[in-house]
């Protein structure tokens, strides 16, 4: 039998999921979350200790804080002191790169043919594209990916069972989605135990001793870490916290005006639809078809699930036939010069040198650095304010403020709700830094109590006129 020449079209479309998130990478710039994450990473690298207790906030100063994610913290910062600001690059677009790869290794072992696998991994780094941040959300893409990929493997050989408990343990340091990657191992040793043979659904279970075993041996990993089972406690009355939905937009209904986030949920469920409808005698992998509708279920009430969604189903769809069958491949002299078109045309055009900010007020806190004192500021900026040394009223550690109080008080005085002043008194505030424009600025603008001191296009400083008993 003569082998099959040429290079796989479906190369071009793992380019395409990839390439994106290198773009998305590139002209967005640093923004959020990663400010805290890698000041912490610094302060435990310098301290050669976790960090138990806040030294960033003084509202909460000394306050105990359970950190979840220190792994991807220290990983962060050794990189950075490493190879410099690309690496965050690399810990957003980098990571997300692997994930597509490691959807399309997925796919390629359920059977699809290298086109519809590397159509499924453009759908993946199209699924990613809003979400590719500095952010140990990140990896947790990469490690459910690489989960479906290795229980995919396990069904012809089982040793691939072996990696996941070493997953486990590196996932639980980094961020506690690792909850999810227990759930679906629980539906594993469900399906084994009880085999679901009910019309097209069925499945090829994974014997059941080594399941089982992988359960418990991911478990008994997850709690290889320097919070031990307070770990697992916390990760779960986490998801539960109805509190955060109501404060971030990522917990919260995708919003449907943005094409690409509507394309990405109805596009996946009208084709599922179209090939129950027309291949009949094709089965369903019960197991994952379950986890699929799960994470669709779970992306309807918070958009941050949306790239489990997409995993999940590009994993699901590896195995649609006839598209799975699709496995066209082209000379080399016509693959490459491809590539290359797409590789400029998806990575030309203007771009932001690694580590820059997106929209933080550099200069307004570099003026701040030169005129110490207590600051509030707005929710999202309290995060640069950390990475540039400046105690804090508020930040983006939305776990660690709700329920104390200065959560609501943060609210009360940002959204001018109630008369700011004794407020910033109480907590011995010197400097406001604020956006113009906003009702707070406004206040301060006409309060004798405030004098302006820095304005720039976007953002005002005000400085207490009358010194504090």
């Amino acid at each position: 039998m003569t082998k099959t020449r040429g290079i796989p079209l479906g190369l071009l479309g793992v380019l395409v999921g990839a390439l994106i998130l290198w773009r998305m990478q590139m002209v967005s710039g640093m923004n959020g979350d990663v400010y805290w994450q890698w000041a912490t990473g610094r302060y435990m690298l310098q301290h050669h200790a976790l960090i138990t207790r806040d030294p960033f906030s003084y509202t909460l100063h000394d306050r105990p804080w359970f950190d979840p994610e220190w792994g991807y913290q220290v990983l962060l910062a050794v990189l950075v002191n490493l190879v410099g600001p690309v690496a965050f690059w690399l810990m957003a677009a980098g990571v997300g790169t692997l994930t597509v790869f490691a959807v399309a290794a997925a796919a390629r072992v359920r059977g699809a043919g290298y086109t519809w696998a590397g159509l499924l991994a453009a759908t993946t780094g199209f699924g990613l594209f809003f979400f590719v941040r500095d952010r140990p959300q990140e990896w947790s893409y990469l490690f459910f990916a690489g989960l479906l990929a290795l229980l995919a493997a396990a069904r012809n050989r089982p040793r691939a069972l072996y990696a996941i408990p070493p997953l486990l343990l590196v996932w639980a340091n980094l961020h506690e989605s690792f909850l999810l990657a227990l759930l679906v191992l629980v539906l594993e040793v469900v399906w084994a135990l009880v085999p679901v043979r009910w019309s097209r659904f069925s499945t090829d279970p994974l014997p059941r001793g080594p399941a089982t075993l992988t359960l418990l041996g991911s478990l008994a990993a997850t709690l290889v870490n320097p919070h031990g089972p307070s770990l697992i406690r916390y990760a779960f009355l986490d998801s539960l916290d109805s509190r955060i939905g109501n404060l971030i937009a990522e917990w919260q209904s995708p919003d449907f005006h943005i094409l690409l986030l509507l394309v990405l949920v109805v596009g996946p469920i009208a084709l599922t639809l179209f090939w129950l409808a027309v291949c009949t005698d094709e089965k369903v992998d019960w197991p994952l078809a379950v986890l699929t509708g799960g994470m669709l279920t779970a992306t309807l009430h918070g958009v941050r699930f949306m790239p489990y969604w997409v995993i999940a189903w590009s994993v699901l769809a590896s195995g649609f036939r006839p598209w799975n069958a699709l496995d066209r491949r082209s000379p080399a002299w016509l693959v490459l010069p491809l590539a290359v078109i797409v590789g400029f045309t998806v990575l030309s055009g203007k771009s932001k040198p690694p580590g820059t900010p997106s929209a933080e007020p550099v200069a307004a806190v570099a003026y701040l650095n030169r005129h110490p004192g207590r600051v509030f500021s707005t929710y999202r900026w309290g995060d640069y304010l950390i990475a540039r040394g400046i105690p804090v009223f508020i930040d983006g550690r939305t776990n660690f403020y709700v329920g104390t109080g200065v959560l609501g008080t943060f609210l009360r005085v940002a959204n001018l709700t109630a008369n700011p002043d004794p407020t910033l008194a109480r907590y011995r505030v010197d400097y406001v830094l604020w956006q113009r424009g906003t009702a707070l600025a406004v206040f301060l603008a006409h309060d004798p109590a405030w004098l302006t001191v820095y304005r720039s296009k976007g953002t005002v400083i005000f400085r207490r006129v009358h010194a504090l008993p």
